[in-house]
């Protein structure tokens, strides 16, 4: 099991960068759903929630619906209260294990294991990119150019 090494820097950067703008919220969780909704396992993310395709076949916008807006919302609402946690290892593990639990009464049982996979390789690649620029940046600070021609 993955563990996070919290440490009090860490969790006051966390909190201090967290928004509790309506409008900002809304707009991140909305992002993440139509980012996961039209990339490219876009049809079983869909299925997971059938008033999507009900609105679709309708011809209305998804995004635009309550249940949309309302699912959204979730999305950050779970961020915001693990973030609650998260100077409290123990406390934080025990909130996720239990959203997991709840999950099983949302996700079907096929759901196959290769979509948390999913989550976890955008999760690597956000930090490789997010770590190579970081270097870049400092050592531009300080004129070294690692890539010179």
């Amino acid at each position: 099991m993955l563990e996070w090494q919290q440490n009090p820097a860490d969790t006051a950067l966390l909190q201090k960068t967290w928004t509790d703008d309506f409008e900002v919220l809304f707009s991140l969780g909305s992002k993440m759903y139509i980012t996961a909704f039209e990339g490219a396992h876009g049809a079983a993310c869909k299925s997971l929630f059938p008033w999507v395709e009900r609105y679709e076949k309708a011809g209305r916008n998804y995004a635009e619906q309550s249940e949309f807006r309302i699912q959204a919302l979730r999305l950050v609402q779970t961020i915001e209260k693990a973030l609650d946690k998260v100077d409290n290892i123990e406390k934080l593990e025990r909130y996720l294990y239990a959203l997991g639990h709840r999950h099983v009464h949302y996700l079907p049982v096929w759901l196959d294991p290769e979509y948390w996979d999913v989550f976890k390789i955008w999760a690597d690649i956000i930090e490789y990119i997010f770590e190579h620029v970081k270097e870049g940046f400092y050592d531009g600070l300080k004129g070294v150019n690692h890539f010179k021609n």
